[in-house]
Order: C-alpha cells, then structure tokens, then sequence
C-alpha cells in the first residue's frame, strides 16, 4: 500500500478495484446495473483470494460461456 500522513501520523492504505467493461454499452444486452454487479463481484473475489492485486475484471472471474 501508499503511505500517507495524517495527522502527523502515517498511514498506510491500500486501493483495490474490480469492474466490468463491454465494448460498446448501446448495443450491449447487459444493462447499468449488472455491470455495477459484476464490478462488485469482482472486487469481492479480489478481497477473499488476499494475494496482494489490487485490480480484478469480471472476466476474470466469470465462467467461460464459449
């Protein structure tokens, strides 16, 4: 994680992110609120594998469907 001081205490924080991309959202069958979805569930796979990434798709973590 980054430092940063606060307080004039340090600090450490760390930023993690996970999201959902298609590649043209008006002619994408998934609507805004799936999207947000998949982001969140991606985050979340993040958080419980605890191995130090800090960005995760939902491609990475979705089930092949081809």
């Amino acid at each position: 994680g980054a430092k940063v001081q606060l307080g004039g205490s340090d600090h450490v924080i760390t930023i993690r992110a996970g999201y959902a991309a298609v590649a043209d959202m008006a002619e994408s069958p998934v609507d805004a609120d799936e999207m947000l979805l998949r982001a969140v569930r991606a985050l979340h796979h993040l958080r419980a594998e605890g191995n130090g990434s800090f960005l995760r798709s939902y491609e990475q973590i979705a089930p092949s469907t081809t």
